[in-house]
């Protein structure tokens, strides 16, 4: 079973640019084992986002979900893990705000070695 926690970002750049780049950014290579995303890159979602909500008046761009797995669960060495990881992770977030644009980053790489993903989900709906 997944675990999942959520929190509110002021500013989308911060979660994307750790989920795709670390922190520091290293910018020169990504962290993500496998990535979905409605943008084409994390710069385009950073962008997006900022365009999108530019002069809305609402405080937080973005809701961030982190959705985690147990090792028991899905073996993180498993070459299909990370497909896996980003697709239940992309539904997730098309189940929650399906008008929304979202950014799904897969890391293998926790202290605890627990397969992960690290969902931004845009602060706007498209339709309304």
């Amino acid at each position: 079973m997944s675990i999942t926690k959520q929190t509110t970002a002021v500013r989308a750049a911060a979660p994307i640019m750790y989920a795709h780049y670390g922190r520091p950014a290293d910018t020169s290579r990504s962290r993500a084992a496998a990535w979905r995303s409605d943008f084409r890159s994390a710069r385009h979602a950073i962008a997006s986002i900022e365009s999108m909500l530019k002069g809305s008046g609402r405080k937080n761009q973005a809701l961030m979900v982190i959705q985690s797995f147990s090792k028991d669960e899905l073996d993180p060495r498993d070459p299909m893990t990370p497909t896996i990881v980003a697709d239940a992770a992309y539904a997730l977030a098309k189940e929650v705000a399906p008008n929304s644009p979202c950014d799904v980053v897969v890391h293998l790489d926790s202290d605890g070695g627990n397969p992960h993903a690290h969902i931004t989900i845009a602060n706007i709906d498209l339709v309304t």
